[in-house]
């Protein structure tokens, strides 16, 4: 794993210095241990030609010193910013640093105390490396979608008719942590008929059984990589709208799935799914994106949207996950977490009708 990160930091410095610098600061806990491998807290990353320095303290030395063995390891008693700037005072060189991410107030104490050391803000330089996966990540991303997939069939096997949306939410997470991974990727979403129509409603006490569908948001982080799946699950008999609007979502998937490929614009395969919507008479119904990266983090780059820039390369993984939210009546939406290739896309975590106590999941 070593050499993966060595790589990383190879091209996020190649990248700083296409923007002007020598070395480059990262204070992003998700964005340094992308670059170290270091998961831990209350800790930067200096990116330089003579190699990483960690700047942590005591807490994290015997982590740090497992998780970057080829990284030095600066172990700080007082400030971070303070101790920061010193170490970048005697490289002599431009510091490039995360504009997003760096707080206004403490840029100005590391520039003020580095003294004559040319910062220049940058943006983007790792997330536009970490929107491309390589063959580790790619599998804890599977890793993560298997074990929420069989975390969702345990739940759904087990679930009682009494059961409410807590109760539901509660079960899930408890069996992706029996399935190994770290937590929920996210707050899990329960949301019966009709709140279903909320595309990030919140689990209450009201019973499963007492509407006749419900809809499901859920991932795992495995290995601090996640996974995002949505589904509808029927205890009851659905409406014939809702129906209706289910079999649409279907489609709008399966046309999104089908136009996915490495050298494809991302914003047509948000137009593929929502071109179906629209002609179904239901486009003031899709308010979101079509999809977002999945990785490090449950929302990254790239984005599947109307304003989507550029285009899928060989190695990103997205969500797909059309919906038609009708208010007061339910919603739908249907996600999954897929694998851009140069073929086309690659479903991770497959998940079928899996009948339970509760009805079938749909797809």
């Amino acid at each position: 794993m070593a050499h993966s990160h060595d790589r990383r930091c190879g091209a996020a410095l190649k990248s700083a210095r296409k923007a002007g610098c020598g070395a480059l600061l990262v204070t992003k806990p998700v964005n340094v241990r992308y670059l170290s491998g270091f998961p831990g807290e209350d800790s930067w990353a200096l990116v330089a030609p003579s190699g990483g320095i960690l700047v942590t303290d005591s807490r994290f030395a015997e982590e740090a010193g497992r998780s970057c063995p080829n990284w030095s390891l600066h172990l700080r008693k007082g400030s971070i910013a303070e101790e920061t700037a010193d170490i970048i005072a005697g490289m002599g060189l431009a510091v490039g640093f995360e504009a997003e991410h760096l707080p206004v107030a403490v840029f100005e104490k590391i520039s003020g105390l580095a003294g004559r050391v040319d910062f220049r803000p940058t943006r983007g330089i790792v997330e536009a490396l970490r929107s491309l996966k390589d063959e580790r990540e790619v599998r804890a991303i599977r890793q993560s979608s298997a074990v929420a997939v069989r975390a969702f069939r345990r739940a759904l096997f087990d679930a009682n008719v009494e059961d409410s949306e807590n109760d539901f939410a509660a079960a899930l997470e408890h069996h992706m942590r029996r399935e190994g991974a770290s937590g929920p990727a996210f707050p899990t979403i329960v949301a019966r008929e009709p709140n279903s129509s909320l595309p990030h409603a919140r689990p209450s006490s009201d019973r499963l059984c007492d509407a006749p569908s419900f809809l499901v948001d859920w991932g795992a982080r495995l290995g601090g990589y996640n996974s995002d799946l949505t589904r509808l699950v029927a205890p009851g008999k659905v409406s014939p709208r809702i129906k209706r609007i289910w079999k649409v979502v279907a489609e709008a998937r399966k046309a999104a799935l089908s136009r996915i490929r490495a050298g494809v614009k991302a914003a047509s395969v948000d137009a593929a799914a929502r071109k179906v919507i629209a002609d179904a008479g239901f486009a003031e119904f899709f308010g979101h994106g079509l999809g977002h990266g999945v990785g490090l983090e449950v929302h990254e780059q790239p984005t599947l949207s109307p304003r989507a820039a550029g285009r899928l390369r060989t190695g990103m993984v997205v969500t797909v996950e059309p919906g038609i939210y009708l208010p007061g009546e339910g919603g739908v939406r249907l996600e999954d977490t897929v694998l851009v290739t140069a073929r086309g896309a690659k479903i991770l975590g497959r998940l079928g009708r899996d009948p339970g106590r509760l009805g079938r999941a749909f797809l």
